[in-house]
């Protein structure tokens, strides 16, 4: 009889070690528990690698940060929670960064600081008393992401875009940028800020309960406003710069101003200098004004109107193809001789109508 002889099983290789506190990370690295961390948790040191939590949290306690990536492009980072750090997630001299699926808690100073950075994505995170930092950056997108009292708040940079997100109690601040984006996403108590800015736009959005909806403050040159809903604000869209000219090129378009208390829109601006253009057409104006608490311009005429428009004359500024109903005073009001009626402006049920251009 022949007796077979097998060898040995070799023993199973040994995977990498569990990632610790402090670790820095210079390959794909996948997290197999939860960390707590006194201080920093993960630093990122090389390009191109994946960092997955696989559903795991991060946490601190209350100091340091918990990913870091400088200096480094073509980082992901998905999957998991980071919570309770002074800055869960800090992003500096990057490039084509990508967070995806990510939350983002708790933070003592910062949910999220981008600084000096090309090309970084936040997309189906989420954010909760966590704001979101850039400075100096091209090109941040924030995509299908819940954000919780959690400021957006965008310096000094270019392109930064927030997309088909829904945001509730925060707000985005738009200070110093160009070709800043809010678009397709609804924003509950979370006005959109837009001051020292060119080229905005705002369009498509669901905009609530806001104090204003949408402000446009010092130069908002060239900021459209376009297709968006305004409901139950205090004023939808607040134009308040110090001169006319500073709103030049700016379009509130296509939009529908519904229920806000004071105004679907209120134009209220004591000074022109070369002029400045700004076009009103297209929207609809029903039923706002009618908890305007006393509110009044800075000319003192009463402001419970569809549109208010109380700005000197010497600018161009269009108005054209409104349709108004049911609000409380004027479907539209402007200062005589201020506005250029374009035709088309209508008034239904406004029990004052319209002043400043003719509607039927």
């Amino acid at each position: 009889m022949t007796v077979a002889l097998t060898a040995p099983a070799a023993p199973a290789a040994a995977g990498p070690p569990p990632v610790q506190c402090g670790a820095v990370l210079t390959t794909d690295t996948a997290l197999r528990a939860d960390l707590t961390c006194p201080s920093d948790a993960l630093t990122v040191a090389a390009d191109g690698i994946t960092v997955d939590l696989r559903g795991h949290t991060i946490r601190g306690s209350g100091t340091g940060t918990g990913i870091t990536i400088i200096g480094h492009h073509s980082v992901r980072v998905r999957n998991g929670t980071v919570t309770a750090f002074a800055t869960d997630v800090l992003i500096d001299t990057a490039q084509d960064i990508t967070l995806t699926r990510l939350t983002l808690t708790q933070a003592g100073s910062d949910g999220l600081r981008l600084r000096d950075i090309e090309r970084a994505r936040f997309e189906t995170g989420r954010l909760r008393s966590a704001r979101l930092v850039t400075d100096g950056s091209i090109d941040i997108v924030v995509d299908r992401s819940r954000i919780d009292n959690s400021p957006l708040i965008f310096v000094d940079s270019f392109n930064p875009a927030v997309t088909h997100s829904v945001l509730t109690d925060s707000f985005v601040n738009f200070s110093e940028i160009s070709d800043g984006v809010v678009a397709a996403s609804t924003l509950t108590r979370s006005p959109v800020f837009i001051v020292l800015c060119a080229r905005t736009a705002v369009r498509h959005n669901l905009i609530a309960a806001a104090d204003p909806g949408v402000l446009l403050g010092a130069t908002a040159t060239g900021t459209q406003v376009i297709g968006n809903t305004f409901t139950g604000n205090t004023i939808g869209v607040l134009l308040e710069p110090p001169l006319v000219d500073l709103v030049d090129g700016t379009t509130v378009s296509h939009n529908v101003f519904r229920d806000n208390a004071a105004a679907g829109v209120l134009f209220d601006t004591p000074g022109v200098q070369s002029g400045g253009s700004v076009v009103i057409d297209h929207n609809q104006f029903v039923h706002n004004g009618f908890a305007a608490a006393g509110r009044t311009d800075h000319l003192g005429n009463p402001v419970a109107d569809g549109l208010h428009v109380a700005v000197p004359a010497g600018g161009t500024i269009r108005v054209a193809h409104n349709v108004t109903r049911r609000n409380a005073r004027y479907g539209i009001f402007a200062v005589p001789g201020t506005v250029i009626d374009g035709g088309g402006n209508v008034s239904v049920a406004d029990p004052l109508g319209c002043l400043g251009v003719v509607c039927r």
